[in-house]
């Protein structure tokens, strides 16, 4: 029989989650970008906050139809549809907020249309995308869930590392910069969410072999992504270093499956240290964390090892 009650609950787990990640509710209102110089980046800088934005206005949609048509099919119980619902909402809190700097920082009518539909072009952020749709179209809420996963870890990755590295290198984006930190303290429980369901009751619903090929498939689409973004003109942002993150974030998801790493430390030394300054996660990688470190940890907490 259907539970319509919140209580009794059937797994703490995912209601702590649940909890903590509602805790933190914000909203597009509190990120001002009166201050944000967009007009005084060179041109390579501009193209790359332009790409970033184009990929990130679309992306968190995808996101929410996949939980929509497909993450809502699982059976999973009832306590998971409360962080579903929860991140529907979030998702379109993302999506909003990546408009609002698009309106920002962007006046020409035609590339704002070109934004909002880049699902549609010809190029690694329209190629991006449709990888995404593909799993949203698929009718198969398993493989979703684990191109999901593979959505809120890897595809994210390098952009939120080239997004920070932004903010070390002092560009005058300081609303974009706020914005993206409450988007990547969400990603963070999103991710752990969709591992913690994986791990408990899909762990060995896929062929491993089948894992490593979709992990494979998505590393190679976000280091073309990253050449694409973080092009020779860009100044002090090095795309090798951001390749060797994704490849090492990529071996900690495989992982926390329970899968060997694939990537050898060679290809995954990348050194980005300055993440620690965001005050989020304290101790714990934004990709190493537990299901037990998210619904425990508190107080004053920073990134490690990113």
């Amino acid at each position: 029989m259907k539970k319509y009650s919140i209580y009794p609950i059937e797994d703490m787990g995912i209601f702590e989650q649940y909890r903590k990640a509602r805790d933190v509710f914000w909203t597009p209102n509190s990120i001002d970008y009166s201050r944000d110089d967009y007009d005084s980046l060179d041109e390579p800088e501009k193209e790359m906050v332009k790409k970033i934005l184009f990929f990130f206005a679309n992306a968190d949609t995808l996101v929410a139809d996949n939980i929509l048509d497909n993450f809502m099919k699982l059976d999973l119980p009832s306590e998971a549809n409360l962080f579903l619902a929860y991140q529907i909402m979030n998702e379109n809190i993302h999506a909003e907020t990546y408009g609002d700097a698009i309106e920002s920082y962007i006046s020409s009518l035609e590339l704002k249309e070109e934004a909002y539909h880049a699902i549609e072009g010809s190029d690694i952020v329209a190629n991006k995308l449709k990888w995404m749709e593909k799993w949203v179209n698929s009718n198969d809420s398993v493989n979703s869930l684990l191109a999901f996963i593979l959505v809120e870890s890897i595809f994210f990755s390098s952009t939120f590392a080239t997004i920070f590295w932004m903010k070390k290198l002092e560009y005058p984006l300081q609303g974009f910069f706020k914005g993206n930190k409450e988007i990547l303290r969400d990603e963070v429980s999103h991710y752990e969410f969709s591992t913690y369901c994986w791990n408990k009751y899909y762990k060995n619903a896929l062929d491993k072999n089948y894992i490593i090929e979709a992990v494979i498939e998505a590393v190679n689409i976000e280091c073309n992504y990253i050449d694409y973004i973080v092009t020779s003109t860009v100044k002090s942002i090095d795309p090798l270093r951001l390749k060797k993150y994704v490849k090492h974030v990529a071996n900690i998801v495989l992982s926390r499956m329970g899968y060997e790493h694939i990537f050898p430390n060679e290809e995954t030394d990348h050194n980005l240290r300055f993440m620690d300054e965001l005050g989020i996660q304290s101790t714990v990688n934004f990709f190493e964390i537990t299901s037990d470190n998210y619904t425990k940890v508190s107080g004053n907490i920073s990134f490690d090892n990113f």
